[in-house]
């Protein structure tokens, strides 16, 4: 999986549509948070169904249309092989942390961050103090960053961009957009925390319930959070005593919940490292949490 980032207008829809035309025998499966920017040659389309676009290089181009965790569990149960997820993050948001996804998430290896830098309003940006923050860390987030718009820019300022860029990502490749061939060969092969080498992924254990119970989702959130349980990804849907049916999501330390649209039975799965996950601990919290009177069963 890798993310792609940048701030607001920094070049990455002009990015991806040259990534899903020319996929370099790769097939890919973009996420997009506006599906009506990408612009996708006619002659490509296989087929479109609802928010996904599938194309006859064998790539696939989907709406993020809601919930991220909703639609990157939808590829990954889709039945379609993929080689590689692209995830583009909003151009205020931090690629960092979307990049737990892959962390969390069996199915997927984590494959670097690519930001796009704007040599036209970089220095702008960065002066603004509203802006400044969430434009560094973007930068410092990137095991690749492409200079856009350097061709409307003079010499000296491709070059100051560029040495400010160093400056705040040391160690990351940089490569000016004029300079770009085959667009795909620029999403990186590897970010800066990649899993163990030897090994495609780790021994992964997971814990599941589902039944009639009826928790406080303050108090399973606190279970699931803790340290010692060692939990990675939680998601699925709660039935609480005072807000109804929920949908809740866990990765990493970002917690997520929403209303769920249907009734229906209490259903939890919990992801984690073997060395650290605590299946057990999950099991006894579930019965030692105040719930309904009513039969639970409990699989793990």
């Amino acid at each position: 999986m890798t993310v792609l980032g940048g701030y607001l207008g920094a070049g990455k829809t002009t990015f991806l549509n040259r990534v899903l035309a020319e996929p370099g025998g790769a097939r890919l499966a973009v996420l997009v948070n506006d599906f009506g920017d990408i612009n996708i040659d006619a002659a490509l389309i296989a087929n479109q169904s609802g928010q996904t676009t599938a194309l006859t290089n064998g790539c696939a181009c989907c709406s993020i249309n809601g919930d991220l965790y909703d639609a990157v569990d939808n590829i990954l149960s889709s039945g379609v092989a993929f080689d590689r997820l692209v995830i583009e993050a909003s151009g205020v948001a931090d690629p960092a942390k979307l990049m737990q996804i892959a962390v969390a998430e069996p199915d997927l290896v984590p494959a670097g961050i690519l930001t796009m830098v704007d040599a036209v309003n970089l220095e702008g940006l960065l002066k603004d103090a509203a802006l400044t923050d969430s434009v560094a860390r973007q930068i410092r987030a990137a095991d690749r960053l492409v200079v856009t718009k350097a061709d409307a820019v003079t010499e000296a300022q491709v070059t100051a961009t560029v040495e400010r860029i160093a400056a705040l990502a040391p160690g990351g490749e940089i490569v000016i957009g004029q300079e770009v061939g085959l667009a795909v060969a620029l999403l990186p092969d590897a970010g800066k925390a990649p899993r163990e080498s030897g090994a495609m992924h780790p021994i992964y254990r997971s814990w599941s319930y589902a039944g009639d119970a009826v928790l406080s989702e303050a108090a399973w959130r606190a279970v699931c959070m803790a340290e010692e349980m060692g939990v990675l990804r939680m998601k699925g849907f709660l039935n609480t005593p005072d807000d109804g049916r929920r949908e809740v999501h866990l990765t990493g330390q970002d917690w997520q919940s929403r209303p769920a649209s249907a009734e229906g039975r209490t259903e939890l799965v919990a992801i984690g490292l073997a060395d650290r996950f605590c299946s057990p601990a999950l099991n006894d919290a579930m019965l030692n949490l105040p719930i309904s009177e009513r039969p639970v069963k409990i699989v793990f």
